[in-house]
């Protein structure tokens, strides 16, 4: 495999945090190019007004991704159309900060939004497992006294994805740690599942909603695929 391939698998694990899926899988990488053991990623959006914010986000993590692969330094990230392309590409670059780049519109630290994002993603990931428990017969309530451990024999294919969030936000994956929390890691009390599923599966109706809005507009603005160049055929 290219290096700009293996860049392109590594964007894999790199999501939008309002959809809670892959930047490649929404469509959102443009082109990957790699040249004189530097790579160029170009990214698209659904539309030109794409709030600055989550844009920032997505293209810092792009890059800190690809520069897992190629190193530090090596790597540039631009977004194509994008009514604040050139000071997010500058700013992810120089490192500065979206508060340095967007000193009037910053509303706080970027990793306040990312935690708070990464926080609805855990109750939807966690109720994904929570589906998957009762579809092999787990009574739901019994969901408050199981432990880490217990769903770990099961195997369950959500699972992994859902210690990973936990694992971001220092919340405890020890095989005796409660399965069931709430966003802030506290165990959900039996009399607070209901409302705490509920919550939940809004939270997932509206992640799924914003993620099929933004596919189709990316289609009707990019109809073509993405375009993956190795070393040697850049122009």
């Amino acid at each position: 495999m290219s290096t700009a391939s293996d860049v392109l698998a590594a964007l894999d694990e790199v999501h939008d945090p309002e959809v809670d899926r892959s930047v490649t899988d929404m469509g959102f990488i443009r082109s990957v190019t790699e040249e004189g053991g530097r790579v160029r990623i170009v990214m698209q959006l659904p539309t030109y007004f794409c709030a600055p914010n989550f844009t920032w986000l997505m293209v810092d993590d792009v890059r800190q991704a690809a520069e897992r692969v190629v190193g530090k330094g090596a790597v540039t990230v631009s977004v194509e159309d994008h009514f604040e392309s050139e000071r997010i590409q500058s700013g992810v670059q120089s490192r500065g900060g979206f508060m340095t780049a967007f000193p009037s519109e910053a509303e706080g630290d970027l990793e306040d939004l990312r935690d708070h994002f990464r926080r609805k993603t855990l109750l939807i990931r966690q109720e994904q497992v929570c589906r998957q428990l009762e579809e092999i017969g787990v009574d739901a309530e019994s969901l408050v006294d199981l432990v880490l451990g217990d769903v770990a024999r099961l195997e369950l294919p959500g699972l992994g994805k859902y210690l990973t969030t936990r694992e971001e936000l220092g919340v405890g994956c020890r095989h005796d740690d409660p399965f069931l929390i709430a966003a802030d890691g506290r165990p959900v009390g039996p009399e607070q599942v209901r409302a705490h599923r509920r919550s939940a599966r809004v939270m997932a109706v509206s992640f799924e909603g914003n993620g099929h809005l933004c596919k189709a507009l990316l289609a009707e603005r990019y109809p073509s695929e993405l375009t993956v160049v190795t070393e040697g055929e850049v122009a």
